[in-house]
């Protein structure tokens, strides 16, 4: 299947054991529906299906998947927090209502579809920094409170 990823880091110190961070953000991230593909003491992979069909009641997933590794230099644990966008899923969905407004010769229709890419585009990024933001800071803050 083909990938149209962006691609993210966010970059956080820590106090917290590395084994505890990676349990938080493990926990966290089942908590809000990302299945967890590989985990370990000092890092963690986590994706999201697409195309897994939920209720508009559920919440949204922002992030497509990603990772986060902990490297401890000099004594500071550093959280990296790599995430991504896979935006193949939405230009299928524009593709496919483009097709038909142009087979059926309605221009007009084609452009107005067309202009709704990067509108869509420019708030699925905005949603997922601010989600990769949330998720990074409430582990951090569970390592302040504890």
């Amino acid at each position: 299947m083909p990938q149209l990823k962006l691609k993210y880091t966010l970059k956080q110190t820590t106090r917290l054991d590395a084994k505890a961070a990676i349990d938080l953000f493990s926990l966290k991230l089942k908590g809000e529906e990302y299945k967890i593909l590989e985990e370990s003491d000092d890092s963690l992979i986590f994706y999201n299906s697409p195309w897994q069909l939920r209720w508009n009641f559920e919440p949204y997933i922002a992030l497509g998947g990603g990772s986060v590794e902990i490297k401890t230099v000099d004594d500071i644990k550093i959280i990296s927090f790599n995430y991504y966008l896979d935006f193949f899923p939405q230009l299928l969905f524009l593709f496919l209502p483009l097709l038909f407004t142009l087979i059926d010769g309605f221009y007009e229709g084609a452009i107005f579809f067309a202009c709704f890419y990067p509108i869509t585009s420019v708030i699925a990024i905005i949603r997922a920094k601010l989600a990769a933001k949330r998720i990074l800071r409430e582990v951090i803050n569970k390592d302040i409170v504890e």
